[in-house]
C-alpha cells in the first residue's frame, strides 16, 4: 500500500490546486488496486476541470473495477 499522506494534506492545504492531487492520488489507488477510490478521486479530479480521462483510461478503470467486484483475477480481457 501506498502513502497517500501527501496527497491528502496537499488537498486539505491547497484546496486551489486540489483537482491536481486528486488526480495523483488516484493513480496510487490504482496501482494499489483500490479501483473504487480511484474512480472517487479520478471523478473529483475531472469534476474540478484537472483531468479528462479518455475513452480507453475509462473503459480500463470500469474493468479493473467491475472485475474487483466480480473477484475476478483473469484481466486479459482488458485492453
Amino acid at each position: 500500500m501506498k502513502d497517500y499522506s501527501f496527497y491528502n494534506r496537499a488537498i486539505e492545504l491547497d484546496p486551489k490546486n486540489a483537482g491536481k492531487f486528486y488526480a495523483g492520488r488516484a493513480v496510487l489507488y490504482f496501482y494499489d488496486m483500490e479501483y473504487e477510490l480511484a474512480w472517487q478521486d479520478f471523478q473529483k479530479a475531472i469534476e474540478l476541470g484537472e483531468y479528462v480521462l479518455n475513452i480507453q483510461q475509462y473503459k480500463m478503470l470500469m474493468s479493473y473495477k467491475h472485475n474487483e467486484e466480480s473477484k475476478q483475477t483473469d484481466f486479459s480481457n482488458v485492453t
